[in-house]
């Protein structure tokens, strides 16, 4: 006879197994309740064979129940729009007095829960199965290549320049984390800190690492000119933290970091000390 702790843990691993089969039961019953049409397309997820796909079959699919909405007339009234309600789940939306979703970018935003809207009970089962569809399909490629990623990485930090953006965290590549997909050229990241230097901002160099910082008395702010068409800017006041955010205590970088975009020709010291001033007034 197996031990307690062996029984009580195989008996919550056979739940478990039952659970997960009853789960997929019933998301496959919701999908199977569509009419043909909509279910035949909702199950098209079976047949994305990479992240890419996957990814383009999420907008493929909201744009064709968006174009199976059945839209209502459009009110005479100032500022209406077309609506209609959810044609996977029949809802609509959650005020009071507001027929349907505005079409096509409420109900978009209802298929897909985004802006702070509920994901439709439909389509909240179909990504439950696509979700566990694509992590058998391709899930183990990806997380190879995360990892050959971040090998390759490691190694490259080892001898490329890299670029402290803020005073927590680890230096970034050139093009770690991008605001845009396009890193600068040598000769933009000169441009952009000829740009730094008229705003009073000082190069330091520690080593292969490179940051620009403008640093007062009281508040010391960091640039980040790795990305073609803007430069942003992290605010913090002082004391700087010594170490990286430890969790429940407050860190000393304010709310709401800034840009200066490269189009900006005029008064640009004038938009940076205003930028920055704002970011003094906001409480951590």
């Amino acid at each position: 006879m197996p031990a307690t702790g062996d029984w009580n843990a195989q008996i919550s691993q056979d739940d478990a197994r039952r659970l997960r089969n009853d789960l997929y039961n019933a998301n496959s019953t919701i999908i199977a309740l569509m009419p043909r049409e909509i279910a035949d397309l909702l199950r098209g997820f079976h047949n994305c064979a990479s992240r890419e796909e996957a990814d383009q079959w999420r907008f493929d699919v909201s744009d064709a129940v968006i174009k199976l909405a059945d839209v209502q007339p459009v009110p005479e009234r100032p500022f209406a729009t077309p609506r209609a309600m959810c044609p996977l789940c029949r809802q609509g939306s959650p005020y009071p007095g507001v027929e349907g979703y505005a079409v096509p970018d409420g109900l978009r935003r209802h298929l897909e829960g985004t802006h702070g809207t509920s994901r439709c009970a439909v389509m909240e089962a179909v990504f439950a199965l696509a979700y566990d569809s694509w992590f058998a399909r391709f899930g183990a490629a990806e997380r190879a290549a995360e990892a050959a990623k971040m090998e390759k990485l490691a190694e490259r930090r080892k001898t490329e320049t890299l670029y402290r953006v803020s005073p927590v965290g680890e230096p970034k590549l050139l093009e770690e984390d991008p605001y845009s997909t396009q890193s600068r050229s040598a000769d933009q990241l000169a441009w952009a800190e000829n740009r730094l230097e008229s705003l009073g901002f000082k190069r330091v160099i520690e080593g292969r690492t490179l940051s620009w910082v403008d640093e007062q008395a009281d508040y010391v702010v960091y640039a980040d000119h790795r990305f073609v068409g803007r430069i942003s800017f992290e605010v913090w006041r002082k004391p700087l933290p010594k170490k990286p955010r430890v969790a429940g205590r407050r860190l000393s970088r304010l709310p709401g970091g800034f840009f200066l975009l490269d189009s900006f020709k005029h008064d640009l010291r004038g938009k940076y000390a205003e930028r920055v001033a704002q970011a003094l007034k906001r409480k951590c």
